[in-house]
């Protein structure tokens, strides 16, 4: 069986691009097939389409995603890492030239957007990245070290509903918060070990609903404190399991009001002291650092590709 493989490496240390590209090298080994390489530009370029945005939807060509094509009969593999994922799976964005039978991504997949898309692909939730392929060797260099602080980490930019949470938790002392785009951008290996030195990290959905920090925080064995994590995934990150749900849908129907940011404050302090009064830390802890050397560690990740393409058998 020849199949061609279609993906955007972008730059040397990306993560999506890296790991594409490292996967290519894996399936040339395969001596069960034949692959042949085709740069994203150049496929799009055979339908005349972009690689950005197509009708206002995010172009199946996006670098964040990856194409495996059985040119014999069209059936094709897509697997996306894209912030809007679920909206490539509609007619405009280019996937309508492609009999594709098997869409996997995670991001902005609520299992409402599953049960509308699925019902004309066969969607599987996949797992999440990284943002840099080095990334995963800060966090096992870091992932031991010494918690000094009993407080919740955040480094990150400040739009949307994180502006609300960011100007009321700066006033915290359980909090420690810098901004990325306001004077606190800090190299990555500073970023790894500050964060490993804290024993919670805070998060609030990324633009894809999930967020690198997630991970980097389950790797780096620091507590997660996050809103909800509403999206399907390969495996769940489930709370009370991975990480602990401290933004409830009570404190995010608050939040915009600023006659309500002492009481926003006492509960979420609240439930932090809770935390740090019992044991329940430690499983938590646990169970995310082993969610994630079962779903973010490189060699895991491969064997799960491998198993959504079913030993090539989606391509007959």
């Amino acid at each position: 069986m020849k199949l061609t493989v279609t993906f955007d490496q972008l730059s040397h240390n990306w993560y999506a691009g890296t790991f594409y590209s490292t996967y290519f090298q894996r399936l040339k080994e395969n001596s069960d097939i034949e692959v042949e390489y085709v740069h994203t530009h150049e496929l799009a370029k055979r339908y005349n389409l972009r690689t950005d945005y197509n009708n206002s939807l995010p172009s199946v060509f996006s670098p964040y995603n990856l194409f495996i094509i059985n040119e014999e009969n069209n059936k094709t593999f897509i697997h996306s890492w894209h912030d809007y994922a679920p909206a490539i799976m509609t007619q405009g964005s280019g996937i309508e030239n492609f009999d594709v039978v098997k869409f996997v991504c995670t991001s902005r997949l609520t299992q409402g957007e599953y049960d509308n898309k699925s019902q004309n692909y066969k969607i599987q939730p996949g797992f999440y990245m990284l943002e840099n392929w080095d990334d995963s060797d800060f966090i096992e260099k870091n992932k031991s070290n010494l918690k000094e602080y009993n407080k919740a980490y955040f480094n990150g930019l400040n739009y949307g509903l994180r502006q609300r949470f960011v100007k009321t938790l700066s006033e915290s002392a359980y909090f420690n918060i810098k901004i990325k785009d306001n004077g606190g951008f800090v190299p990555k290996p500073t970023y790894y070990e500050e964060l490993s030195k804290h024993r919670f990290g805070f998060n609030l959905d990324g633009v894809g609903m999930i967020c690198y920090r997630d991970l980097e925080c389950l790797g780096l064995n620091v507590l997660l404190l996050r809103e909800k994590l509403d999206v399907l995934m390969y495996e769940p990150l489930i709370a009370g399991k991975h990480y602990v749900e401290i933004i409830d849908s009570d404190i995010k129907n608050r939040i915009h009001n600023d006659d309500e940011k002492n009481y926003i404050l006492e509960k979420i302090e609240s439930k932090i002291q809770d935390l740090l009064d019992t044991d329940q830390v430690n499983y938590i802890l646990h169970e995310g650092r082993q969610w994630y050397n079962r779903n973010c560690l490189k060699p895991k990740q491969f064997e799960i590709m491998d198993s959504f393409l079913e030993n090539f058998e989606i391509f007959k």
